[in-house]
């Protein structure tokens, strides 16, 4: 399919009730994607009851795979108007199941298909929340147990990707590493003490393991 994006970022008024915007605000990415595995997962997943959450890593995987087959532009990876697109339309069933959307009753759950301004934002919306870790963390030679390690507790992956610093890929493996294994209260310490070292430590010039030393 062609891959798009919106001209514009959108806002909850533009998609009120699921409606979705004119097709003239619309713009392709110059490359096609194919979902079909991925939406194919989907509705294996709804069809067997597999619990929701269950479903993030595989879903993750299948996605960062179609992206990689499809060369789009890096640029893309990081614009929330191509997430947009790709919430309310190839993967909207997705969002739609996955968070129980109730728009009705919880206008808060239009981020999932909008997402916020910086790095919450990729983490608001429903797919670039799982694409982001999954395009950080599966280059390297254990990415799969570290997206699984990442996505073992949904408050870890939340507070993590809360911090500006772990879109450093370096970063990200080193906290994803460090919290492996703990709690919930030990991740959330870990996470506190990673971003009270960004005041004093420049992590763009540091080795995974010399930031995996501050730590521990």
């Amino acid at each position: 399919m062609e891959a798009k994006y919106y001209q514009r970022k959108l806002i909850q008024e533009d998609i009120l009730n699921l409606s979705l915007p004119s097709e003239e605000l619309l713009a392709s990415c110059e490359v096609d994607i194919d979902f079909t595995a991925t939406q194919e997962y989907v509705q294996m997943a709804i069809a067997q009851d597999i619990p929701k959450e269950a479903v993030d890593v595989a879903i993750a995987r299948e996605l960062y795979d179609a992206m990689l087959k499809s060369q789009i532009k890096s640029s893309f990876c990081t614009d929330m108007r191509f997430w947009q697109w790709v919430s309310l339309n190839p993967m909207q069933e997705y969002v739609k199941w996955r968070w129980s959307i109730d728009l009705e009753n919880k206008p808060s759950h239009y981020s999932r298909f909008l997402g916020t301004g910086g790095i919450r934002g990729l983490s608001q919306n429903a797919i670039s929340r799982i694409y982001t870790p999954a395009a950080l963390l599966l280059p390297e030679v254990d990415g799969v147990e570290l997206l699984e390690s990442l996505f073992d507790k949904a408050q870890k992956e939340l507070s993590i990707f809360q911090s500006e610093s772990c879109l450093n890929r370096r970063v990200l493996i080193a906290v994803v590493k460090a919290t492996k294994g703990k709690n919930q209260r030990e991740s959330k310490n870990t996470i506190m003490k990673l971003n009270a070292l960004k005041y004093t430590k420049c992590f763009e010039v540091m080795t995974e393991d010399e930031i995996l030393d501050l730590l521990f």
